[in-house]
């Protein structure tokens, strides 16, 4: 198990590569118009060359926060292999107190999740690609003077890449069991152990957020927020898992104490 996670954040890795390379392209795309624009100066054309230097080193940024990631995540599978030896003397049930927690889940409940978690996913990252057909357009229509009909076809097949690249990173596997063919979540505190895949919560780089529980969902949601810094400042993402029925209680009591929790209210 512990070298196919091991395997499994290697391929997650390189596809943060894939990524960042991408976003560096089409910062390579967008600096000709940047730099004929502002060598324009006064002309106004140099308004335009300018908001292209400040796309284009959005993008730069964004690559080199994915090639960052890429090296995260490496450094997290090292870490999901100490915990997993924690995890491996926690009997298998729920617990009532204390951590590491243990949820397992039948193959109904797990999918029905899936599923939800999908369509949220895919909402959001439709609408970064939607701005990516946008932007990209209308910067080849302008430092390519090329058809529109050209530009949007161009950036759509970009988009796509961007669009499916990233699903399938943040949603791969989420359907597949462990390696035990379980449907199963190990809560520690520093990370979540999801279907034997790790995701780090708190560490070197990361700190613990807001924990919220979602019951008006079916199933009910329990959703980690962390946070982490970044050159432009503060970020963060959310890791969201199902609460089974019988565990509602249980997720309360972790809400009510979770050290997230104690620092946003103080």
């Amino acid at each position: 198990m512990k070298q196919m996670y091991k395997m499994d954040q290697q391929v997650v890795s390189k596809g943060s590569k894939l990524v960042a390379i991408i976003y560096w392209g089409l910062a390579l795309l967008v600096s000709p118009i940047a730099i004929g624009g502002l060598l324009s100066f006064p002309n106004q054309a140099a308004a335009i060359g300018l908001v292209f230097l400040l796309i284009s080193l959005f993008f730069l940024w964004a690559g080199f926060r994915q090639w960052s990631l890429s090296k995260k995540v490496l450094e997290e599978a090292t870490e999901m292999i100490s915990l997993s030896k924690e995890a491996s003397l926690v009997e298998n049930k729920q617990t009532d107190h204390g951590l590491p927690i243990v949820w397992e889940y039948s193959s109904a409940q797990w999918l029905q999740f899936a599923h939800w978690e999908q369509r949220e996913r895919k909402t959001n990252t439709f609408i970064e690609a939607f701005v990516l057909v946008v932007l990209g357009s209308l910067m080849i229509i302008i430092s390519r003077d090329a058809n529109w009909t050209i530009a949007l076809l161009v950036s759509i097949v970009i988009a796509s890449i961007y669009y499916w690249l990233k699903i399938w990173l943040t949603l791969r596997g989420i359907a597949q069991p462990d390696p035990e063919n379980r449907y199963r979540v190990i809560i520690h505190a520093n990370g979540v152990l999801v279907n034997g895949r790790y995701h780090a919560l708190q560490n070197q780089q990361r700190w613990l957020g807001k924990l919220t529980l979602h019951e008006k969902v079916e199933p009910a949601i329990l959703e980690f927020t962390f946070h982490w810094n970044t050159r432009r400042g503060e970020t963060f993402d959310e890791l969201r898992i199902p609460v089974p029925p019988e565990a509602i209680a249980q997720a309360k009591w972790l809400v009510k104490d979770w050290p997230g929790n104690q620092v946003s209210s103080s």
